[in-house]
């Protein structure tokens, strides 16, 4: 019972984190998540604009940049599907989250976005949890 329970836990990480990545990568490139521009209004004093506000935008200024951190989420999201790739889509994945986590804590964004993104980067930890094997290899200094 405890192999078939860990299993289903690990399937729903996997499961929970994938969908996140890959529908917020999607979103990027196909121009519905940051792709605001809060700054048309050249009336508009920088007082008046919320720090949420100025961070979307100046994520949607470079279009290069969506696509590279859109990538980022998919290729990561799928990458722990696969049990030979889950190792290092996990630490990549780690990565985005660790980046994302620290823009819902630091700019607000919001209860709802900011546990969503808390357990993805906890599920990270679970992840590398079930791959302590491949974990303990590449912290082995020994050669």
């Amino acid at each position: 019972m405890k192999y078939k329970l860990s299993q289903l836990i690990l399937f729903a990480i996997i499961f929970f984190n994938t969908s996140f990545f890959l529908i917020y990568g999607i979103l990027k490139l196909c121009g519905i998540q940051l792709s605001d521009h809060f700054f048309n209004d050249p009336n508009t004093l920088y007082r008046d604009i919320k720090p949420i506000q100025i961070m979307w935008d100046f994520f949607s200024l470079k279009k290069g940049y969506v696509v590279l951190i859109a990538i980022g989420q998919i290729i990561s999201g799928i990458s722990i599907i696969f049990k030979r790739t889950r190792f290092v889509g996990t630490i990549l994945y780690l990565f985005i989250a660790t980046n994302i986590l620290a823009i819902n804590i630091f700019f607000e964004m919001g209860m709802r976005t900011f546990t969503v993104s808390a357990v993805c980067f906890v599920n990270c930890f679970v992840l590398l949890y079930f791959e302590k094997h491949k974990l303990k290899l590449s912290l082995d200094l020994k050669g």
